[in-house]
């Protein structure tokens, strides 16, 4: 009887053991993954904007979109990378993306007086991005709606 006792309390040692250790590499996976993709950011070689362009499309590929979009922004053409945006967003799927094709939307009728006000339906298109960054928990998107909604 001794023994089986024993034995039971055994396993259930090594079973929460096995539980523990799972939930800390869980979390400790989750922070690499974040280190790890801010480490690809700064490393990334730079590359030639067709070879980012490309890899952003065919790929997905999220330091490269990133490297992109600096490239883009450094020359004060943030507005050019709007059909990435769209395609990491709506292809892809990454969260980010969908702030940024509200912005490139938005940025557009900021940066060139000579055009107006936004018009409705870009406006609408802009918006209907931003809240799907929402929904998407992105800080940044959040943040922006709720300038807006304080409005």
């Amino acid at each position: 009887m001794m023994n089986k006792k024993k034995y039971f309390i055994y396993s259930l040692k090594v079973f929460l053991y096995l539980i523990c250790l799972t939930v800390g590499f869980g979390i400790g996976a989750q922070a690499s993954l974040e280190y790890r993709f801010k480490q690809a950011c700064k490393t990334v070689p730079p590359k030639g904007l067709d070879s980012l362009k490309k890899t952003v499309v065919k790929m997905g590929d999220i330091p490269a979109y990133h490297l992109l979009k600096n490239e883009f922004r450094k020359k004060k053409h943030p507005q050019e990378y709007l059909i990435y945006s769209i395609v990491m967003a709506d292809k892809y799927h990454y969260a980010p993306a969908n702030y940024d094709v509200y912005y490139c939307l938005t940025s557009v009728f900021d940066a060139n007086l000579s055009l107006g006000k936004i018009d409705k339906r870009t406006k609408r298109l802009a918006l209907d991005y931003l809240q799907r960054g929402v929904k998407l928990n992105d800080p940044i998107a959040k943040r922006e709606y709720a300038k807006l909604d304080s409005r």
